[in-house]
């Protein structure tokens, strides 16, 4: 399927040469932003993937620490979902398919090309570059915008079930100290 060209025939025999590099120059810019941004989500997904990793021994240990069945689940299902956000972080940390800002001059200069443009005289060469920049803004966005859907899905999915833990854990040792008080032992859910 072939993309729609947004600079029409006519657009394009109008187009001078102060417009084109203007047009141009700000479109390397504006591209340079949304690279800027594809980098900083990447980052953050490094922060969060460090946070959970460190969290993981910790429910590790206190699984095997505490001696209450309820907990070891509460517990081992928290640690499979850290798990699960793990690779969901990890696929969007993956080098993944991007648009850089220029192109390889192996691309731009070919035969057929420099022949073109020598027969036609032409000077403003960012007007053939103008369409091939337009599409890596889209796509970048594109790109961009589903990647974040993704992290905050992670973002939420991680506060929601750490809520959930925190609450479960608490209750789970609340009926432990209950129990314990009832009975008049020590606490037995440590190691012995």
């Amino acid at each position: 399927m072939e993309e729609k060209k947004w600079l029409t025939d006519e657009m394009w025999n109008v187009l001078k040469e102060k417009p084109v590099v203007f047009a141009f120059e700000q479109g390397e810019k504006y591209l340079s932003v949304i690279c800027a941004v594809s980098e900083k989500l990447t980052e953050k997904c490094f922060t969060l993937l460090g946070i959970i990793v460190g969290i993981c021994p910790f429910l590790i240990a206190s699984i095997y620490t505490f001696k209450n069945q309820y907990f070891i689940i509460v517990a081992s299902t928290f640690s499979i979902v850290c798990i699960v956000l793990c690779f969901m972080l990890l696929k969007l940390i993956q080098p993944r398919i991007g648009y850089s800002i220029g192109r390889s001059p192996k691309e731009i200069l070919n035969k057929e090309l420099v022949e073109y443009w020598n027969s036609n005289e032409e000077t403003v060469f960012e007007k053939y570059e103008l369409e091939n920049l337009q599409h890596k803004i889209e796509k970048t966005l594109e790109a961009n915008d589903q990647r974040a859907k993704t992290y905050k899905i992670i973002l939420y999915t991680l506060l929601i079930s750490f809520s959930i833990l925190i609450i479960l854990s608490s209750l789970v040792l609340i009926f432990l100290f209950l129990e314990v008080e009832v009975q008049g032992e020590l606490p037995h859910f440590f190691f012995p």
